[in-house]
């Protein structure tokens, strides 16, 4: 498990501000410098900053597979890696490509003769299809990965929330992605993958017990308790909800 990220010291920063200082807002303060401690103790930014600074030397070529809005892309380009974004929303492209960034539309990707990548991000992606979708999406992109080249999973795992999101069809378990990337012999069914891949690292992402994000901002003052004890025990005190995956490809 990765350790804390060195900018938590600034966490409890905003607390000493004179407007957060005013009793009406000292409390609203408090629960979110919380809760901004175990997301940086134990988030997925942190395992893909560790991920990126020990795989990924520096003007390394990565693909964002399905970047949405470029959540991690102030991440990757303090890395000093060149980013490029590949998404299905044609508004998304547009807007991306507006803030000057190498995004492209998932139709027209890739062109004749894109060069290779060193790695490949797929952040919040595969439990959004199918078993038999995920074999060809997965084989489509790592068509595209260098030999040596590593690719990073962030994916949930089930949980209370998992079906929250209405468009998730199929949490994928850490065995799942083993069977279908490192050609298990367990596997009844095989799938071809673009390939022969090697687990390099496994991060489990644990959360509070108290389950808070259905619930308004007043009810996290409830889920104090469970959220220090998460941070304060590294997630011992804590329930899986997510993980993050890397594996290596070996030709």
């Amino acid at each position: 498990m990765s350790g804390a990220d060195p900018n938590s010291k600034d966490v409890l920063a905003p607390c000493l501000t004179p407007n957060a200082l005013m009793p009406k807002n000292l409390l609203h303060t408090l629960v979110d410098s919380i809760y901004e401690l175990r997301r940086r103790v134990n988030s997925e930014e942190t395992f893909l900053r560790r991920t990126l600074a020990a795989h990924c030397p520096s003007a390394s070529r990565l693909l964002d597979v399905g970047c949405g809005r470029g959540r991690f892309y102030p991440l990757i380009q303090a890395a000093n890696l060149h980013w490029t974004g590949v998404d299905v929303n044609p508004q998304t492209v547009e807007t991306g490509l507006g803030q000057g960034r190498d995004i492209r539309l998932a139709s027209a990707f890739p062109l004749p003769g894109e060069p290779l990548f060193d790695a490949m991000l797929f952040s919040h992606v595969i439990e959004h299809m199918d078993a038999d979708s995920l074999a060809g999406f997965l084989t489509h992109y790592l068509a595209l990965l260098k030999p040596g080249g590593i690719a990073i999973f962030l994916t949930p795992l089930l949980h209370p929330g998992f079906y929250d999101d209405f468009d998730h069809v199929k949490p994928y378990n850490p065995n799942a992605l083993r069977q279908m990337l490192c050609r298990s012999t367990l596997q009844t069914r095989p799938f071809p993958m673009s390939g022969v891949y090697d687990e390099v690292d496994l991060w489990l992402k644990r959360d509070p017990l108290w389950h808070t994000h259905r619930t308004g901002r007043w009810t996290h003052i409830f889920g104090i308790p469970a959220t220090l004890a998460c941070v304060l025990t590294r997630g011992l005190i804590g329930r899986l909800t997510g993980y993050g995956m890397v594996f290596r490809r070996v030709s």
